[in-house]
């Protein structure tokens, strides 16, 4: 959010927009890296141009698309969505993944979980201002269920979330205050919407703020994504400000009990350098190759 109007007058001098304009997409620029801010600018022009939808609008700003099979046809299905090989089978758009308009819905990633007790799909999605819960059981009409709005200050649009255990752990870039949300899934699977459609409100079940070294100047908390190893049962928490401030290393935390994570250690080179050790994403692995000498390692 704005610190004052004359911030939001000058950002709006910048990108060729009203300052009105520029207070209502209420983003701190302050808080964003250099990269970032030159690609939040970059997606400011492209709205106030009409080229893309503003802040917290949906993809082409439509209906949603419900209840049956759209058949690529040509290249195209329903005449909007490009398409080859595969047809649509439902849109939702970004402004039904909240549970008020009040939030910015501007959506950034997507993940997957099954639930063990009655087989129905899931997906957790990310928006700029929290974490949206949509049941897939029924691929035609996928339903929002539940809405978890960021713990942290509203920056960048980049968040992510891994699940581990019927336990999802939910991290976001540029913002103060976010460390990383806990939610049991299996409760989630019990909710059910608003009666106005919306998805239903929630909190987080844990909010681990252990970040081990971490106080970046803007407050600590911001990671850009979460990787996690099923087999040994850690999450690598990276582009962080853990580990020595805002150097972005390898923030290791320990998940063998799901709802009690504990911080387990940090990674980073030359603690003098600038960001020396960042790690921007992952893969971990246990090593079951050829080469004996890591054998069994991760």
């Amino acid at each position: 959010m704005f610190k004052t109007l004359f911030q939001a007058a000058q950002l709006a001098a910048v990108l060729g927009v009203d300052a009105a304009s520029a207070v209502r997409w209420d983003v701190n620029m302050s808080e964003l890296m250099p990269h970032q801010q030159r690609m939040v600018e970059s997606e400011f022009r492209a709205a106030a141009r009409g080229e893309i939808p503003p802040f917290g609008q949906s993809f082409l700003n439509d209906t949603k698309i419900l209840g049956a099979k759209v058949p690529c046809v040509n290249g195209m299905a329903g005449g909007k969505f490009p398409c080859e090989g595969v047809d649509l089978l439902a849109f939702v758009p970004d402004a039904d993944l909240v549970s008020d308009a009040k939030f910015n819905s501007k959506a950034s990633d997507i993940w997957g979980w099954t639930s063990p007790a009655d087989g129905k799909e899931w997906v957790i999605h990310t928006t700029r201002s929290g974490f949206s819960f949509v049941d897939i059981s029924d691929p035609i009409n996928p339903v929002p269920v539940a809405f978890m709005p960021r713990a942290g200050t509203i920056g960048s649009v980049w968040s992510d979330v891994k699940i581990y255990k019927n336990t999802a752990y939910c991290v976001a870039d540029s913002s103060q205050g976010q460390f990383m949300q806990v939610v049991d899934l299996t409760r989630v699977t019990g909710l059910k919407p608003q009666e106005n459609g919306k998805p239903v409100e929630i909190k987080e079940d844990l909010h681990f703020t252990d970040w081990k070294q971490g106080s970046s100047a803007s407050g600590g908390g911001s990671a850009h994504n979460i990787v996690i190893n099923e087999d040994t049962g850690f999450a690598y928490i990276v582009g962080a400000d853990s580990c020595d401030s805002r150097r972005g290393g390898l923030f290791a935390v320990d998940l063998k009990e799901p709802l009690n994570p504990k911080a387990a250690g940090c990674f980073f080179e030359n603690p003098l350098g600038s960001r020396r050790g960042y790690s921007h994403d992952a893969q971990c692995v246990v090593y079951k190759g050829p080469d004996a000498r890591y054998t069994g390692q991760e």
